[in-house]
């Protein structure tokens, strides 16, 4: 969603650093609700980002509903499902969850990672 599906939060940037803190922060409790979670393998030079975008498949035995789980966890403001993905804040910062099935998933972080290089493909 390049961080602006959330329309009633002022989108913000991270750089490198508060980036892959913010994502050692949000996959932890991602993965212990859904049976695979990863997120896709970015540009080793790029600076910033303004949304961190976590694949997701198969939900755990007994989760019904891990995005509810994780939104009320990270105190969301807002929450937006646009197709597979479902978009919500962590302090103001955008996350976007990618559901597809399990047997999809390798494929779809592969699409997914490396900025664009999926759709030139």
């Amino acid at each position: 969603m390049g961080g602006k599906a959330l329309t009633t939060l002022t989108q913000v940037r991270l750089p490198r650093a508060a980036y892959l803190q913010m994502q050692s922060r949000v996959l932890p409790i991602v993965s212990s609700l859904y049976e695979r979670a990863a997120v896709p393998h970015f540009l080793p030079t790029k600076p910033d980002f303004g949304d961190l975008d976590i694949v997701v498949a198969g939900p755990r035995a007994g989760q019904k509903d891990p995005v509810s789980v994780i939104t009320t966890h990270f105190k969301s403001a807002q929450v937006v499902k646009s197709g597979p993905t479902t978009s919500f804040d962590v302090d103001g910062f955008q996350v976007d969850l990618i559901s597809c099935s399990v047997d999809e998933f390798d494929a779809t972080v592969a699409f997914l990672s490396w900025g664009d290089l999926g759709g030139i493909i």
